[in-house]
C-alpha cells in the first residue's frame, strides 16, 4: 500500500500537502479558520520515516514579540501498515481590538487584549502532532509544542 493522506473533514478545509522532493511531504494548515480545523488521516506502509513537526506561532500585537512554536524530530519505524492522524496547529490570533484573542487549533490558549491597562495577550499557537487515535492525546507519537 502506498503512503496516503486525506483531510478527515472537508467541510472545514482542503488538503494542502506538497511533495517537492521524492518521499518528502509537507503538510500545511488546511483550514480557513485558525481555531476550528480537522486532522489529516495518514496511512503509512511498513518502513522507516523521518518525522519533523513544528507547533504553530502565537499571535501578538507587536510582530517583533511573536512566539514561535516548538520543533520536534524523530524516526518512526513500522513493521506493519499503520493508520495515524496528523494535526497541523493553527496560529493564535491577535488584533488591536479589546477582547478575547482566540488560540489556534489543537490546544492554543486564548489571550486577551485590554488596552486600558496596556495588557496585550494574543492567542497561543496550537500544537502540531501525529497520533494513532484521532482524538486521543495519549496516543501522540511526536509533537511540536504549542506557543502560549
Amino acid at each position: 500500500m502506498p503512503f496516503t493522506f486525506n483531510l478527515t473533514d472537508h467541510s472545514k478545509g482542503t488538503n494542502k500537502v506538497f511533495n517537492d522532493k521524492e518521499n518528502e511531504y509537507t503538510f500545511e494548515y488546511p483550514c480557513s479558520s485558525t481555531y476550528d480545523c480537522a486532522p489529516y488521516e495518514v496511512n503509512f506502509p511498513p518502513g522507516s520515516y523521518l518525522l519533523e513537526v513544528w507547533g504553530a506561532q502565537g499571535g501578538w500585537y507587536n510582530k517583533a514579540d511573536e512566539c514561535l512554536g516548538g520543533y520536534s524530530k524523530g524516526i518512526l519505524s513500522l513493521k506493519n501498515e499503520t493508520k495515524g492522524y496528523l494535526y497541523v496547529g493553527g496560529r493564535g490570533t491577535a488584533t488591536t481590538v479589546p477582547g478575547i484573542q482566540m488560540g489556534g487549533f489543537n490546544g492554543g490558549g486564548n489571550g486577551y487584549f485590554y488596552s486600558a491597562k496596556e495588557m496585550y495577550g494574543g492567542g497561543g499557537g496550537g500544537a502540531s502532532d501525529i497520533r494513532l487515535e484521532m482524538d486521543l492525546l495519549t496516543t501522540r507519537i511526536i509533537a511540536g509544542r504549542i506557543c502560549n
